[in-house]
């Protein structure tokens, strides 16, 4: 739904009602015990420009059979096209700011994402944001495509709440740029400072008052 499309060899990628991260609906495909290219495909995304980072966030279930603590049978991976699908990127390890790939998908048993590194072995809900600053000003579309194996399966593959979230810098511009006076004791003045939040993003600020340090007087 919302644009969304899947395809692929046994293509099994629909949506559920059963193991929803949140509301009530979730995606899900099947891990399946023969060999199968499934793909999710999501609409496409124009990227903003200056607003950094730009992230690709979701929560997932990657039950896909585990082949030990850091290698999978069948796995999961992230892709991106800037070109309408013509070419995927698979979005790395280095590209994730949480949410590692569980290890190295293998090759035995014509697995289709074999040799990449891929999600799998996993039971519960588990948050991924990846960095596509890379791709600012672009239009993009994300896959997430579960490759499996001629030999065992598992429960299969759970993905909810998917988001795209840029950061607008915040830009502070203060008049004046600086202040000085000398004031006589016991006496009051007022003194303007203009501070304008010129940017996109929220602006925090405080101002710290430290006394000055005065020269040494010679005896």
């Amino acid at each position: 739904e919302g644009g969304w499309t899947s395809g692929g060899t046994l293509d099994s990628w629909a949506i559920a009602g059963n193991n929803a991260h949140g509301g009530s609906f979730h995606y899900h495909a099947d891990d399946l015990s023969q060999v199968s290219d499934q793909r999710l495909v999501s609409p496409p995304v124009t990227l903003p420009s200056g607003q950094n980072p730009i992230t690709f966030q979701f929560w997932h279930v990657p039950a896909l059979e585990s082949a030990g603590p850091d290698a999978c049978y069948d796995g999961g991976i992230l892709e991106i096209t800037k070109d309408n699908g013509v070419s995927w990127a698979p979005v790395g390890d280095s590209w994730l700011l949480a949410g590692l790939y569980h290890g190295i998908a293998h090759s035995d048993y014509g697995n289709p994402v074999g040799g990449w590194d891929g999600w799998g072995g996993e039971t519960g809900y588990m948050n991924r944001i990846a960095d596509v600053s890379f791709y600012a000003g672009e239009t993009v579309q994300f896959r997430l495509r579960l490759g499996s194996d001629a030999s065992v399966g598992d429960a299969g593959w759970d993905v909810d709440d998917v988001i795209v979230q840029s950061c607008q810098p915040a830009n502070i511009d203060v008049s004046p740029l600086s202040m000085s006076s000398v004031q006589a004791a016991n006496t009051v003045s007022n003194q303007t400072l203009t501070i304008a939040n010129t940017g996109g993003g929220t602006l925090n600020w405080q101002i710290a008052v430290e006394p000055a340090v005065l020269p040494a007087i010679a005896d």
